[in-house]
């Protein structure tokens, strides 16, 4: 995952993550795992973990600001760089999707483990939606995630 850096200042107000990734996991060797996190202002145990993936849009500035202001901490998970078009062609799309997983699990933990997060609410549209069903229902088993948000913005008034 890498750090959001090229949205013209939808970034302002998050501070870098940097995640441990397992280094055995299939097709994570040589990624950078990072995730912006925008702390509530109130002490909590409660996050959401916002995918980012390959053309959907960044998190709309007031979707980070209604989760935080109810005590929620945000983190926007980039996960762009998987399904960039220039990776090597010998990477299959079950690679592609061992590596989204592999991510947001290193990310799922992270907040739990190092952050002291109890509640964990996952939130996705677009592409990132698909993948945040897919990672929930490999997983199903350890629940990493408490709750999962399959937004459709476009289905929102105002400029998503």
């Amino acid at each position: 995952m890498g750090i959001i850096t090229d949205i013209d200042g939808a970034a302002e107000g998050y501070e870098a993550v940097t995640l441990p990734l397992d280094e055995e996991a299939p097709g994570i060797a040589g990624l950078d795992g990072a995730v912006l996190r925008r702390r509530s202002a109130r002490p909590t145990k409660r996050a959401v973990i916002y995918l980012h993936c390959m053309d959907d849009p960044f998190v709309p500035p007031d979707l980070a600001g209604w989760y935080t202001d109810r005590g929620f901490h945000f983190y926007a998970a980039d996960l762009r760089r998987l399904g960039d078009p220039g990776r090597p062609p010998q990477a299959s799309r079950a690679d592609e999707l061992a590596e989204y997983l592999a991510c947001l699990d290193s990310a799922a933990a992270h907040v739990r483990d190092a952050d002291g997060i109890e509640t964990v609410v996952l939130c996705a549209h677009g592409t990132g939606a698909l993948i945040a069903a897919l990672w929930c229902h490999a997983r199903r088993g350890s629940q990493p995630a408490d709750a999962l948000v399959l937004a459709g913005p476009a289905l929102r008034s105002g400029s998503w």
